[in-house]
Order: C-alpha cells, then structure tokens, then sequence
C-alpha cells in the first residue's frame, strides 16, 4: 500500500471525486469557470481535519503537503 495523507487540523477541503469529473473541471479551466450544467456532473468529495485525502488531485496535494495543510499518516478513527 503507498503512502497515505491526511487533512491537517483546521482545514477543509472539497475535490473531484472522480477521474471524470476532474478531467471535466481540467477541461474548461479550473472549478470557477464551470457553468451551472457541467457544475451538476461534477462529483465533488469533502474531507476535514482527521480524514483521509489520498486521493485528491496530485497537483493539489502537491501544493497542499508543502503548505503542510495535508500531512502524511494514517486517518482518524470514525467512530458512529
């Protein structure tokens, strides 16, 4: 298993939850250029302080971990 990243505490952050819907936002720009009808076939995933974000855009968290806003480690628990 590679290496897994978390959410720092205090931040907050919402992402293409998939493949295709990053490839769309990619497509026209950027997440503020989306019109009101490709915004609804966009899938977005949140995540909070604590929570897992491996999966984030790879350019994202390239940024994110060097602003130390994610860090490497292993997810809080979730307890119900």
């Amino acid at each position: 298993m590679g290496k897994r990243y978390i959410v720092a505490p205090g931040h907050e952050f919402n992402y293409p939850a998939d493949a295709t819907s990053l490839r769309l936002v990619m497509a026209v720009g950027g997440r503020t250029k989306l019109k009101p009808e490709q915004l609804d076939q966009v899938k977005f995933k949140t995540v909070r302080a604590g929570e897992d974000c491996s999966d984030m855009p790879p350019g994202s968290l390239e940024i994110y971990l060097e602003r130390g806003w994610v860090i490497e480690g292993e997810p809080k628990e979730v307890t119900p």
